[in-house]
């Protein structure tokens, strides 16, 4: 028989399989199959060289090589959640303006005020946690181990029974006694006295043999046995399974942003004080009250004169607010 090894430049295909359970995969990620690996391994020849030989590939699952989670920064997104007005940055007041409180005399004024404020204060800046996508991409080892197939070892097969062996034909004399004359009837006797075997003489009886069969052996024949035999050593390979993804985690924290945020959890917002009520003054005429002010019947002179002294708090600091 012929058979001619063939070299695995490249690793072949696999007939013959470990199951791939044996590699350990994270929950997410996608375990590469049994024809993933088959074709890194090649086309698998069963007769490459047209005499019969036969070929297999033995593909062997291996260890799993876990990569590291990598962020991919295409994915970064601003977490809203966590975005907060940056304080360092400009305010300014957000919504309709309030007056706060009664009417009250300020510093040497003739007129009267009143402290004012808004719902919300608006900061030009904000900050905010960023969050990004990981990504990982395992390894998957594997072997591809080339065999041929071969004689490896042999028994016998009988081919036929053979044939029994058959009683010998012949006959008996008895010299010792004449009056047995007749060859038959010294025969017969001899052949049952005594119970000896048909065949055989002994005493006054000789067996005269005459043409007989002994039979024929069996007869057997040679049958090899057949295996794989590994052609050379296991070739090595691998596969990646990823990017796959991973988790998302925080990718930064506290980034500073022009991106303005309006506070309200602290109203009012306090914009300092404001004219309510203006004195007419020497010229004669009648206390008027400004426009929203909500206590006009304070707007005189008989209040003014017992109106405390006021002064607004919490004033914008860094932008101070229109009256």
């Amino acid at each position: 028989m012929k058979i001619r090894a063939m070299m695995m430049a490249t690793a072949l295909i696999s007939t013959s399989f470990t199951p791939i359970s044996l590699m350990t995969a994270p929950a997410n990620a996608a375990v590469p199959s049994l024809s993933d690996m088959q074709t890194q391994c090649g086309v698998l020849v069963s007769d490459p060289d047209g005499a019969g030989t036969v070929y297999q590939i033995v593909t062997t699952a291996g260890s799993v090589d876990p990569g590291s989670p990598v962020g991919d920064s295409s994915t970064i997104v601003d977490d809203e959640t966590s975005r907060v007005a940056d304080h360092s940055t400009a305010s300014s007041p957000y919504g309709t303006m309030q007056y706060y409180g009664n009417a009250g005399r300020h510093g040497g004024s003739v007129n009267l005020f009143a402290t004012t404020g808004y719902p919300g204060i608006t900061y030009a800046g904000s900050t905010v946690n960023q969050n990004w996508d990981r990504f990982q991409t395992d390894t998957y080892n594997f072997s591809c181990q080339l065999q041929h197939y071969e004689v490896v070892g042999s028994h016998q097969e009988q081919t036929s029974p053979g044939t029994p062996a058959v009683a010998p034909d012949g006959w008996y004399t008895n010299p010792g006694h004449p009056v047995w004359e007749s060859e038959a009837i010294n025969t017969t006797i001899c052949a049952h006295n005594e119970g000896k075997p048909w065949g055989t003489s002994y005493g006054n009886c000789v067996f005269h043999p005459g043409p007989y069969s002994e039979g024929t052996p069996p007869t057997y024949q040679t049958v090899y046995d057949y295996g794989y035999v590994d052609s050379g050593s296991p070739v090595s390979g691998s596969l990646n399974n990823g990017p796959y993804y991973v988790d998302t985690v925080q990718y930064a924290a506290g980034v500073k942003q022009a991106h303005p945020v309006t506070e309200f959890d602290n109203a009012p917002y306090f914009g300092g004080d404001a004219v309510v009520c203006i004195n007419p003054g020497k010229k004669g005429g009648v206390w008027t009250a400004k426009t929203g002010w909500q206590h006009p019947e304070q707007c005189n002179t008989t209040y003014f004169n017992t109106a405390p002294y006021i002064s607004g708090a919490n004033v914008f600091s860094s932008n101070s607010l229109p009256l």
